[in-house]
Formats: structure tokens, sequence, C-alpha cells
């Protein structure tokens, strides 16, 4: 009997407005500039770089009339001014206060903003609109809502954002307690010790945004702040030492966390040679000193139990800055392999992961992102020396892998196989002509065992059982392979041994832990096949891709992942590919396990 077939729909919710950030000291100039003289006032925005933290704040000198506010000449000449002081800075928006309660924008304003966004470059801009009234007593238009107002000591600030591809959106705003924190810490110090502390300014990071304070008195420290504050612990120098990172214990109440990391940084010298001279000491064969002091950046992408190995044996072989890129938290089942410990559970992958790295190497400069990469993923990537793949997502790293491509950024994949019984290592050079990722592992599909299940509703892998000594192999062999194309252009055995693989196009390396795994047992012979069998594979582009073939496209922006509906196995039930018992006939998709 023929089955009925059925057209299902399902519809993708609306791009949600951006998140946006802003520290306290940029909120109080907010109050202070614009809540409490008489509208309309305005102020230009400024934040670091491919961030959306508002850091910065230049008042409009000039008020707007009272039906509308603009840009007056003078605030551009200064907003011009304060951009060439400070390059890494970019304007992101502007905020202007209203009279009475209205908290939401007038058709002007819908005009402005568009204004602003199309003259400055912009695709998405930030334009807060401030209230001399207070959150409880305004009335918001059903259209806005009032979940997106922040509380101010003179009355109201409520966000919106203006993005070229939808328009206006009421969006989020979260505050971080930068100077609070910093004046609750320093007060509790006092008397024992006495600082003050200086101005912010921001300093260059990859992906996320990096706040220097300084901090002078009886000692000289300085505060190297993440964009993840206060969840993550800040970076603390201590005189002409290096950065280390401070016991940040999240039971404390904030200023008191911080008062006691200071207190113990200027209690204790901070020598940051030490842990840098004691891992360059016995390196030296293979990584020259002067290559070591490169800083080459690596990003992880992927910090399960292959990423957060490859990371500490990357650390312990010199490198001394990451990115971290994973959606995760640790859960019990990481603790088999991987470097996470129990009290990692419940926490972010990538903040236990950079507290694991700090811990082997105080000066490491450690950046993270603790989300899938969309759209920001050239941004984040972008001054990165090498990649390590190691995500469970397969579209994710499909993405990952034209992104990197495009970009001219070499990256170094790390794959097991089912039960970790076999695993994979490829390395894609773009300026050599590589083949990609998808290229050079293609083969592999096939007569190599299974690869484990991707779990239909969320698109990611299965978590299978293996042993962590088998997934910690197929990972060393993916951090040589890394150390050896950081270091390919400085002479001496890594490079060495890298050159003809890459002069040959032997770009896929195949291991096993067992007995005559998959492709082993066609092409040696016994005991080659044998346990810990290795096979290094020629690769090439191929004519048709997209990524490294002769036609190349631009990467796309990632689909979002649709959530499978509640009645999935009804839907399923209807559609073709039943076989004559009635039951489902899934097509088996290769996958990696999950790491």
């Amino acid at each position: 009997m023929k089955s009925r077939k059925t057209k299902t729909t399902v519809t993708t919710p609306a791009s949600p407005a951006p998140r946006w950030q802003i520290t306290d000291e940029a909120l109080a100039s907010l109050d202070r500039e614009l809540a409490t003289p008489a509208p309309e006032r305005g102020a230009a925005l400024l934040a670091p770089a491919d961030t959306r933290l508002v850091v910065d704040v230049i008042v409009d000198p000039i008020p707007g009339e009272q039906v509308s506010y603009w840009h007056s000449l003078r605030l551009g000449e200064l907003l011009n001014q304060r951009l060439a002081d400070q390059p890494l800075l970019r304007y992101v928006g502007t905020a202007h206060s209203h009279p009475g309660g209205m908290a939401w924008p007038s058709l002007p304003d819908h005009q402005a903003f568009s204004a602003s966004v199309a003259a400055s470059g912009l695709e998405t801009g930030l334009f807060p609109i401030v209230v001399a009234t207070p959150t409880p007593a305004l009335r918001m238009p059903e259209q806005y809502g009032a979940e997106h107002l922040v509380d101010l000591p003179h009355g109201t600030l409520a966000p919106y954002t203006w993005r070229t591809t939808h328009g206006l959106d009421a969006c989020q705003m979260s505050v971080m307690p930068l100077r609070g924190s910093i004046d609750t810490a320093l007060a509790e110090l006092s008397p024992a010790l006495t600082l003050t502390a200086g101005a912010t300014v921001p300093v260059e990071g990859v992906g996320t945004a990096w706040l220097l304070v300084p901090l002078d008195g009886d000692t000289q420290l300085d505060l190297l702040v993440p964009q993840s504050y206060p969840e993550s612990a800040p970076l603390i120098r201590c005189g002409e030492g290096g950065f280390a990172s401070p016991a940040w214990d999240l039971s404390l109440e904030l200023g008191s966390r911080l008062a006691e990391a200071i207190r113990a940084a200027a209690s204790t010298a901070v020598r940051p040679a030490d842990a840098r001279d004691g891992i360059a000491a016995r390196l030296s064969h293979h990584i020259p000193t002067a290559a070591a002091d490169e800083a080459k950046r690596v990003a992880i992408l992927g910090c399960g139990s292959v990423g957060s190995t490859i990371a500490e044996l990357l650390v312990r072989a010199g490198v001394e800055a990451f990115t971290l890129v994973d959606p995760d938290e640790v859960s019990g089942a990481n603790l088999s392999r991987g470097v996470y410990a129990a009290a990692d559970i419940g926490r972010d992958k990538v903040d236990a992961l950079a507290d694991r790295l700090r811990a082997i190497a105080p000066h490491a400069m450690v950046t993270t992102h603790a989300a899938i990469l969309g759209e920001d993923a050239p941004a984040l990537l972008r001054g990165v020396d090498l990649a390590i793949m190691a995500t469970d997502d397969p579209a994710a790293e499909a993405w990952h892998s034209h992104v990197l491509y495009d970009a001219g950024v070499p990256y170094v994949s790390a794959k097991l196989f089912a039960k970790a019984d076999a695993g994979e290592v490829a390395f894609v050079v773009p300026e050599a002509g590589t083949a990609c990722l998808a290229c050079a592992t293609g083969m592999t599909t096939v007569g190599g065992g299974s690869r484990g299940a991707v779990n239909y509703g969320t698109g990611r892998l299965d978590g299978e059982p293996a042993l962590g000594a088998d997934i910690t192999a197929v990972s060393a062999r993916a951090t040589r392979t890394a150390l050896a194309l950081l270091h390919r252009d400085t002479p001496g055995p890594l490079a060495e041994w890298i050159a003809p693989l890459l002069d040959a196009s032997r770009t896929l390396n195949l291991s096993c832990s067992v007995v005559g795994w998959g492709i082993f047992s066609h092409v040696a012979l016994p005991p080659m096949d044998g346990p810990f069998a290795s096979l290094w594979v020629n690769t090439a582009p191929q004519p048709a891709c997209l990524v490294c073939g002769p036609d190349r496209v631009a990467p796309e922006l990632p689909v979002a992942a649709v959530p499978a509906p509640d009645d999935l196995d009804a839907l399923l039930a209807e559609l073709d590919g039943l076989d004559e018992a009635g039951s489902v006939r899934m097509p088996q998709t290769p996958a990696l396990e999950r790491s």
C-alpha cells in the first residue's frame, strides 16, 4: 500500500535583537549627563572593535530641539578626535533624552537612527532613550514592552537597536559592574593597602573586550578585565611582572572576591618568568626561543575531550594566546577524559578550560566565547594564527571550515571514530592550496567503521563510550601537527617534519588502537595492521568544491537549527521510507564521536 505524503512547513523564528553590554562607568555618565539635565540631550556611544560592550560616552555639548535630537557638528568633531586617540574604539550608536515618561522612539527618532547607521557604515547600531521618570512609573507601549528597561539613579534607560536588515527593535542590555566592584574592593582593602584606580583603557583582544584598569598607591597593579566579568576573573599584573589569573571564589560577594584577588597579587610577587622559563626549558630542540616568543594565537573550536586535551598540550608547549569556543557546560561524563575536574561540573567549558590553562601558564592570554559561532565567526577568528577543529556539530564544523579557508587561516581537525577504535587528524593550509576539510576527509566515510550517530533533534553527535587514553593518543598527534604548522617557517625539527607531508599533499592521518580496523586490513599485512597502526593519505581539492576548488565562493551565514516538533514520531510515520514491516528506515549519516 502506498504511503500518504504530507507537506510539513516549519516556520523559523525571527532573528532576535542582539544583546548589548555597558560598563557601570558609561551608564553613570548617561545618568549624569542625560537624565538630570532638561531634554533633548545626546551622547555618542563607543565600544571596543568587534564587541557590543559600551565603554565610553561622548556628550554632545549642544542640546537638540524639544521635539527632536540630532548630532551637532561639535559632537562629530569630538567623536572623530576620540576615535583618533583611541583606535581600538568604534562608534556604535547614540543615546538621547526624552521629556516626560516617553521612553520609546518617536518618528523623527526612527529617521535619525536609520540615518546614523547609514552614515557610519554600521549594520547594527545602539540607540538608547533616557527619561527622568523612574522605571516603575513608566507605561510602555505594548509593541516594546518593559523587559528591556534599565534602572538609573535619576530615571530610566530604554535601549533600542537598529539593524539595516530588521529596522528598530527593543533590545536587552546588561551592566558590567566594573568601577563599582573596584571601588568596593579598594575600600575593603584600606587602610592596610592604599590604592587608587586610574582610567579604564581598552586593549587589543580577539573576539572580546579587554579593559585595562591601572591601580597605583602602595604598589603598582594592573587589572585586565574580560568582557565576561564578573563571571570570569580578571587577570592581575603586579609591577613589571606578567598577568596572572587569581583565585576567583564565586561564593564571595563581588567586591570581597576582587579584594581577595588584589590582596593576593600585592602580597606575592608574580614571577611569570618561572612558569615561562620552566615550560621552555625542554622545548629548545623543537621550538627555538625566537619562535616561542612570537605569541601565536590558537583558536580551539570545541572544548570537549579532544579540544581541551589539545589546548593543555599546546600551552605546555609554549603557546600563550588562545581563543576558546564552545556553547556547553562541563558534565560528569567529561571527567573520564579531557582535563576537567569535579569542581568544574556545571561551569561553561570555555571558562573552566581558561582557568586550567592559566593555572599552568599564568601569563597565558585566553579569550572565551560560550556560544555557537554565527555571523560573528569572521570577527572572532580574525587575527588567529591556527585553529583546532574539535566540535561535535557537523554543521558548525562545515561553517568554521569555510570561514577559515576563506580567511587563509590554517587549521587542524582531530576526530574519533565510534568507541575511539580509530581516529583521524587532518590539516589544512589554505595558502598552500591544500584540500579543505570536507575534501580531505571525504574518503573516510566508507570502509572505516562507524563514526557514531547524529542526534536527529539537535543535529549534534551523540556521546560514545571510549577510553580517554585512545582519545588522548589522537589528540597528541593533532597537537604535534598543530605545533609543526605554527612553526613551519622556522628552521628546525618541526618544520622538517611537516614539509614533506605538505609537499606531497599527505594531509590526512588515520590511526587505530585495535587490530584490523577498516582501511588497514586492505593496505597492510600483519603486523602492520595491528594495534596503533597509522597511515598518511594523499588528498586533493575536488573540482566542484566551493571552498577549496577552482570556483570558490565566500562563506554564507549558517542556517539556524530548527527544533524538532514534539510529534516527530507521528510525522516520520507519514513520510516515505517505510519498510515492509512498517518501521521507518532512516539513512545512516556518518558522524564523528562527540568530544
